[in-house]
């Protein structure tokens, strides 16, 4: 018997309703919603390290804890992954054992050894070293240096003296620029750089100092990371450097405040923006009033919680919207999606804040028309042109109605995607694991602009359709298990292109979804999300509103026919 056999609209309704329900159920008095974030070896790890720095006694109980979480998260196999149930990685491996050899204590000695077996299966510390196998390179070697497990001449050299630089060239290295900047410092004070570079240095020492005060943000957190607040204060302690010690208060406090009932911290504190602005999205795909007064309570949080005001450590203008605030950066992506979110609220794109919020995102497109998350003309490789992001935007612009296929920074757009597509039809993004994400919203914005039947966006659908799996779910890409994120982004984007609902890869995959929802009206959040191209995580609430999209987008097709 076909998995979709059961499928029926009723069905379909009955499970969408029951996600609503949750939503509105979980709504915050404010309008917003705010979801959780897997915990994350990493943040955990470098947490701990940061309060055995500053206070081993003072912070005792709160260090207990995350070694505790740490050493029963172990896997069988002795390393650790990014978000507990991933395979174990030398990034969360490394900083794990570095964590229990600096706190060291007889009842760590079996993990220790166990990390290391498995570390020295990983490549080892030579693997730590090299970038190509090691994506947080600079901060494994850096706090494994720090403990004594790599001597500190073996280094490759972080140069904080970039902050001498133009703004426009340093702010370049985007949203890892706190932590790098913190770990440089402390790299220096034990491992001085020849003379030559000494003075440079010293010079340096004292900006950083105050541009890590200006880019602090008034809950004292760095981008709402606790991994990020943990380095700051890694690197500032440990260097004992001048003049910052309000920066590390207020970055312990922000630590302190953020870490779990079970002693664990998440890579970041949430994304409640995004959260919020799938959710308001997704209710409107399935007919909800949003002129009722709870739902304009969320219309009031989005506008206060937009940048008004040049933002310090990017440069970007006023107009952007961040994952979460305060402390989250403006990005591309999120301004985007909050801008179809408050036009679905009601407001009109002549608002001032609508129009201040467009103009945001067409003063960061690239000169090659593309986008990137944080800051224009980026090469690094968390901050480089994104199919996915730029596609994201598009879908935004669309959504105000002031753009068309033909409007100038959208065929720019869509020129550099066509670019970009990979021979067999998909995408490839920065920010969620390849290939469905990428590939589903190039399809969606495609379709919005009337060009579904665009070679391009007929590629992407071929592919879509193609890496669908057996059971009816898809995943990064045929074979990998199903998640009901990117089931849902491939439901959404083939419906959105013009597929019918009783098209049997939409059948199946509505099905799929169906079925695998748990009884609250939730499905089981997946770890796909990628955090600085590199740290795996999962959101509550992408598990939550995707879903709820799709299942909108086939009933409202189905009532079409």
């Amino acid at each position: 018997m076909e998995i979709h056999s059961s499928l029926t609209p009723e069905s379909v309704r009955v499970a969408a309703e029951q996600t609503a329900a949750y939503l509105l159920k979980t709504q915050l008095s404010d309008g917003r919603w705010v979801g959780k974030l897997s915990s994350s070896c990493e943040a955990t790890a470098c947490a701990v390290i940061a309060l055995y720095l500053t206070g081993r006694e003072q912070y005792a109980q709160q260090i207990q804890r995350g070694l505790a979480w740490l050493l029963q998260t172990q896997h069988s196999d002795g390393g650790w992954g990014d978000a507990v149930s991933d395979p174990s990685n030398i990034n969360a491996t490394s900083l794990a054992i570095s964590t229990l050899h600096l706190i060291s204590a007889p009842e760590h000695k079996a993990a220790l050894e166990r990390g290391l077996v498995i570390l020295e299966r990983l490549g080892g510390w030579d693997a730590v070293r090299d970038q190509r196998y090691c994506t947080l390179s600079g901060v494994c070697r850096t706090v494994a240096a720090l403990v004594g497990l790599l001597p500190w001449s073996g280094l490759q050299d972080l140069p904080f003296e970039v902050i001498l630089l133009p703004k426009g060239l340093y702010r370049k290295i985007s949203i890892t620029l706190p932590g790098f900047l913190a770990l440089a410092m402390m790299q220096h004070t034990y491992r001085p750089a020849p003379i030559g570079r000494r003075l440079l240095r010293s010079l340096a020492k004292p900006r950083v100092v105050r541009w890590l005060r200006q880019a602090q943000a008034p809950n004292g957190s760095y981008e709402e990371s606790p991994l990020l607040n943990a380095l700051v204060v890694i690197g500032l302690t440990a260097g004992n450097i001048r003049g910052a010690s309000e920066i590390i208060r207020s970055s312990l406090h922000y630590i302190l405040e953020h870490q779990r009932e079970d002693g664990s911290w998440p890579i970041d504190r949430d994304l409640e923006t995004s959260n919020t602005h799938n959710s308001i999205l997704a209710l409107h795909e399935l007919g909800y009033d949003l002129q009722l007064p709870r739902f304009q309570r969320t219309k009031e949080w989005l506008l206060a919680s937009q940048f008004l005001e040049p933002f310090f450590a990017t440069g970007a203008p006023g107009g952007g919207w961040s994952w979460a605030v305060p402390g989250g950066w403006p990005d591309t992506d999120d301004t985007a999606y909050n801008l179809k979110a408050l036009i679905a609220l009601g407001l009109s794109p002549q608002h001032p804040q609508l129009k201040k919020g467009i103009a945001w995102e067409l003063a960061l497109q690239n000169d090659d028309g593309s986008w990137s998350t944080f800051v224009p003309n980026s090469t690094l490789p968390f901050d480089q042109p994104c199919p996915y992001v730029t596609a994201h935007v598009l879908s935004g612009l669309r959504a105000t109605g002031l753009f068309t296929a033909n409007s100038e920074p959208v065929r720019r757009a869509i020129d550099w995607l066509r670019g970009r597509q990979e021979a067999d039809g998909s995408f490839t993004g920065l920010w969620f694991r390849n290939y469905t994400c990428a590939t589903a919203f190039v399809l969606e914005a495609m379709a919005e602009y009337g060009l579904a039947d665009d070679l391009m966006a007929r590629r992407c659908r071929n592919w879509l359709l193609d890496n669908q799996n057996p059971d009816g779910s898809w995943g990064g890409h045929i074979g990998q298990p199903g998640t009901p994120e990117e089931t849902s982004w491939a439901i959404a984007a083939l419906l959105l292109a013009g597929l019918s609902p009783t098209h049997r890869s939409i059948e199946r995959g509505t099905a799929w979804l169906v079925n695998n929802q748990r009884p609250d009206g939730t499905w089981e959040p997946s770890i796909i999300g990628l955090y600085f191209r590199s740290l795996w995580y999962s959101d509550s609430y992408y598990a939550i509103a995707f879903p709820l999209k799709a299942l909108a987008l086939y009933l409202k097709r189905m009532e079409a026919m």
